[in-house]
């Protein structure tokens, strides 16, 4: 009983101190805190307190659109929300293959042509996946930042008719400054080298810069199992008992059966 929970202990301690793990624990709860945040900080005509006949407007009413100018507002809310969700997506999935194929070494270098050399041992599919997400990731980034600053504009515009003051302009700029850091955050990561590839979540900026051990070890099963089936495809040329079939013969012995077709090869061949 005691092996059995000491076993237990132990294989938890190897999960959480795991960097993987670890790296993926401080993503979830980052995202999910950044998911919540990025969709006030769209939405800002339904989320920023204003004016209804000299009182607060419910989250109902400022649904309702009294103007054409604040119902294009409300669309462009939408989506500009949409593009950040797009632009999410992305990096969520670049981050989970980061976490997957690469690994944060810090005994190593971190330059870009370092890290392109220590690359080379990954596949040619998978490092070409890698550079896929990662261009994804750089275009839906530039595409939300232009949103939202139009957004931003144009909802500051609609939200003056009906401010509340100093209420309104503090929760407006607190909600712009949120998405200011984010998409700076954002700027550093996508202008980078090819091979630089920073993470988007965790507390510290880390450069994923080195092969991850798991890879390695898949990497070297693939060249074992390649090299066995070349040696296999080299000898076999040389076996004859593989080429042809053989048979007992009486006192003692065996000969090998060579068709005619096979003896015609041979005279042709020589």
């Amino acid at each position: 009983m005691n092996n059995l929970y000491d076993n237990t202990i132990k294989r938890l301690e190897k999960v959480i101190y795991n960097q993987d793990f670890q790296q993926k624990l401080t993503m979830t709860l980052n995202v999910t805190l950044e998911i919540y945040r990025m969709m006030i900080s769209s939405l800002l005509i339904l989320f920023i307190p204003q004016k209804c006949d000299n009182d607060i407007c419910s989250l109902t009413e400022n649904l309702e659109s009294p103007t054409q100018k604040y119902f294009i507002g409300l669309v462009i809310n939408y989506i500009t929300m949409g593009s950040l969700l797009i632009m999410y997506m992305c990096e969520i999935r670049r981050e989970e293959k980061l976490i997957k194929i690469l690994e944060v070494n810090n005994t190593i270098s971190t330059d870009n042509e370092s890290v392109g050399k220590r690359l080379e041992v990954l596949d040619l599919e998978k490092r070409n996946k890698l550079f896929l997400i990662d261009q994804y990731y750089q275009y839906t980034s530039y595409f939300a930042i232009v949103i939202y600053i139009l957004n931003a504009i144009l909802s500051g515009i609609v939200i003056q008719d009906y401010s509340l003051g100093n209420q309104t302009m503090m929760v407006y700029l607190t909600n712009i400054l949120f998405m200011v850091n984010k998409f700076s955050n954002v700027y550093i990561i996508i202008n980078t080298d090819k091979n630089i590839f920073f993470s988007a979540y965790l507390n510290t900026k880390v450069q994923f810069n080195d092969i991850d051990p798991r890879e390695i070890v898949k990497i070297r099963r693939r060249k074992t199992i390649e090299h066995n089936a070349r040696e296999i495809e080299r000898t076999r040329g040389f076996c004859l008992l593989e080429k042809h079939p053989f048979r007992l013969v009486e006192g003692g012995g065996f000969s090998i059966e060579i068709s005619t077709s096979d003896s015609d090869n041979e005279l042709s061949e020589k």
